[in-house]
């Protein structure tokens, strides 16, 4: 218990770091993390299974998921015994620089359990750059969620049980850092066998990113973008299709008028297309509003995370495949324009209502700089009722209480306007009367699917206000979602981690107004071109040159890019009914035929002559963006 005791304290690493048990504490620690590190791979291969496999050779396939991260601690322990050789100060500081590396590292393979298990990828040292003081109560809301008590007590069983495991070798074994890293070595041999004995990690590409090493994860993906970028300066690609252009409406039919833009939160296509077409009655409003106007089947999430569709549907710019900070982050303080300060300069009012909260990911920071006329979320909404629980359950308030605001605020409307509605009941844990309050009760899908009830109601408040106010002949109505979701298809769950269909597919209906039914549409879409669409229903020309594409264009184009970042950065466009895809994990091209294989389950690797064209085209894309860069705004100076 002493020892344990010392290194819960930290004193292993402080106390006698220049004696000669130095190399044998620091092999302790890297034990234990050999030990943290099989059974955190326990728990993801068993996370695999449970999705959408069945648990065969369960003991084998951990021993190959655990490679890389053996390989990592093997590695540190051989630095460490030649550090051990080195003048004393040098031995000194260079052994606790490996005991602390060893203990982060540690702590990212526990951190990967937590995001395999609630998200479906594992950790990613890219999202650490989207935690800061703003997202602090974001952050605590969802790990009371994701943090259940059941998963606390195994990931605390999983780092007891690798202390324990750790000591009892050392007290039985004595060995040092040499010794330590031949173990690791002899560890990392039997990995690699179980790789070539268990077909699974090669067989899926989900399942070997969801175990993917975090750390070799997003170094190897780091390598092959800047491989890319040197390939993009010697292959020509026209920049056509995300070019930045200015938007000046030309198309007369369907000019003039309100628009109210609807996003129902994490709504993938597929579950929502037979309501869409009233083949159910699952969301009576939204089929009424299609039968009125027109819905698009293929139309993206350009990212499939809220916070960045939110900012690149405002800019309609593409995000930037940087892997560093999300572009909310990096464009907050630059001199960039939105398409509702294109309407707000043209006279029109503006307004954004959330039924969630703004400050996640540096939303709000951002549209203080680029503001939109009334914003109004979970901080300023004023609901009926006490929803205390509601909202430390699920974060926001209600989109009751955000539609009835919204309701409110279209009645006081003077000026002709844009509003853009919000609705959060259905993301996870997906919030509806008829669901278990409690959001670990009932089944993920089927509570999804009981919210989609609950927002085609919000829907209809909007509806009904807008006719209340003799407003219908004169409103535009078009409904989306930011991005799908992942219900275990492709051994994922939820959104953000993959451009699989039911995670960057979403819908998109138009309806009312000025719009005529019966204009040219384009046949593929995303969310970079809901700006320059609104803006052209408008009348009205944007501030800025723009790289999305109004719909209403007769030369709209006719591939659409989609992109995510988590544990695999991945880009792929469609173009008709092929679907090309480029993994960074992998570094391999493949292409998916969506009329044959619509749920992505028989990619084509492409080689090198068929896969030429493709990948120039997106190593195209990506420098193109890379060069986009704006200048700051002045101190204090908002637009």
């Amino acid at each position: 218990m002493g020892q344990l005791r010392n290194i819960m304290t930290g004193s292993l690493l402080r106390r006698r770091v220049r004696g000669p048990a130095a190399g044998q504490r620091i092999a302790t620690v890297i034990l234990i993390a050999y030990a943290i590190a099989w059974l955190a791979k326990l728990l993801v291969v068993y996370r695999d299974h449970t999705v959408d496999t069945p648990l065969d050779n369960y003991l084998l396939e951990a021993f190959a998921a655990a490679g890389s991260s053996i390989l990592i601690l093997a590695s540190l322990a051989l630095v460490a015994a030649l550090i051990a050789r080195l003048p004393l100060f040098v031995r000194t500081v260079g052994l606790v620089l490996i005991g602390v590396s060893t203990a982060l590292y540690t702590v990212l393979l526990v951190l990967s359990v937590i995001s395999t298990i609630k998200m479906g990828t594992t950790f990613n040292l890219y999202w650490l750059s989207m935690v800061d003081g703003e997202n602090a109560q974001a952050m605590k809301a969802y790990l009371a969620i994701a943090l259940t008590p059941q998963l606390a007590l195994v990931l605390f069983a999983i780092v007891m049980a690798g202390i324990i495991a750790g000591l009892l070798v050392q007290r039985f074994f004595a060995l040092g850092c040499v010794s330590a890293a031949l173990a690791g070595a002899v560890l990392y041999a039997m990995a690699m066998a179980a790789v070539a004995l268990s077909p699974a990690p090669l067989t899926s590409p989900a399942v070997r990113q969801v175990r993917a090493d975090p750390l070799v994860a997003f170094t190897t993906q780091w390598q092959v973008r800047q491989r890319l970028l040197e390939a993009a300066q010697t292959i020509p690609v026209n920049p056509a299709d995300w070019a930045l252009q200015d938007v000046r409406p030309e198309n007369p039919c369907c000019s003039g008028g309100n628009v109210i833009l609807i996003t129902m939160d994490s709504v993938p296509y597929a579950r929502i297309a037979p309501a869409i077409a009233g083949e159910t009655d699952q969301m009576p409003t939204l089929a009424a509003l299609a039968r009125k106007g027109r819905s698009l089947s293929a139309f993206y999430s350009n990212y499939p995370a809220s916070a960045t569709s939110l900012t690149l549907t405002l800019l309609s710019l593409y995000p930037e495949i940087h892997g560093v900070l999300g572009d909310t982050h990096m464009l907050a303080d630059r001199d960039v324009a939105t398409f509702p300060m294109a309407l707000a300069r043209a006279g029109h009012d503006t307004a954004l209502f959330m039924s969630g909260d703004l400050a996640n990911y540096g939303v709000r920071d951002f549209l203080k700089r680029h503001p939109i006329g009334t914003l109004e979320d979970n901080a300023t909404l004023r609901c009926d009722g006490d929803r205390t629980q509601r909202m430390a359950a699920y974060n926001h308030w209600g989109d009751d209480c955000l539609t009835r605001a919204s309701a409110n605020w279209i009645k006081q409307r003077k000026r002709t306007y844009f509003l853009w509605v919000w609705l959060n009941g259905t993301h996870y844990p997906y919030y509806s009367s008829r669901n278990p309050f409690d959001p670990r009760n009932g089944d993920p899908a089927r509570r999804a699917a009981n919210s989609l009830r609950d927002a085609d109601t919000a829907i209809g408040t909007v509806v009904d206000a807008v006719n209340r106010a003799g407003q219908s002949g004169n409103t535009t109505i078009i409904v989306t979602s930011d991005h799908g979701e992942a219900f275990g298809e492709h051994g994922t769950a939820m959104h953000g981690t993959t451009i699989f269909e039911e995670q960057v597919r979403v819908p998109f209906v138009i309806s009312g107004g000025k719009f005529d039914p019966r204009a040219a549409l384009g046949e593929t879409g995303s969310h970079i071109d809901l700006g320059p669409t609104i803006l052209s229903m408008a009348g009205v020309p944007s501030l800025r040159p723009m790289q999305g594409r109004s719909l209403l264009d007769p030369d709209h184009r006719a591939r659409t890019y989609f992109f995510t970042g988590g544990s695999n950065t991945t880009m792929g466009y469609r173009e008709g009914d092929t679907k090309y895809v480029y993994s960074f994990a992998d570094d391999e091209l493949v292409r998916y035929n969506l009329i044959r294989d619509p749920d992505e389950l028989r990619p084509m690797v492409l080689q090198t002559a068929a896969a030429a064209g493709p990948t120039a085209r997106m190593a195209a894309f990506m420098a193109y963006r890379q060069t986009l860069v704006w200048p700051k705004l002045k101190t204090g100076q908002g637009r």
